[in-house]
């Protein structure tokens, strides 16, 4: 979950003015974005893909998706 939500904000953190990016330079921009985060590992490819995120765009479902994440910081600070 950590590393979609990594991919999703690198997309969205695209300079105005910054070149589109070619349906067949995706793969590239998704392990260049996730090595830069120190999350890529040729072991275990991506479980999410940029073209997975359509439906968290489209039914106000964004706000959830990181909650996700954020729950499980906080089950992590109790059962320290």
């Amino acid at each position: 979950m950590l590393g979609a939500a990594l991919l999703d904000q690198e997309w969205h953190q695209l300079a105005p003015g910054h070149p589109v990016v070619g349906v067949d330079e995706v793969e590239g921009f998704e392990r260049s974005a996730l090595a830069r985060h120190g999350v890529a590992s040729d072991l275990v490819p991506p479980r999410y893909r940029s073209g997975y995120f359509a439906h968290a765009f489209t039914n106000g479902y964004d706000a959830g998706y990181y909650s996700y994440l954020w729950s499980e910081v906080l089950d992590a600070d109790l059962v320290d």
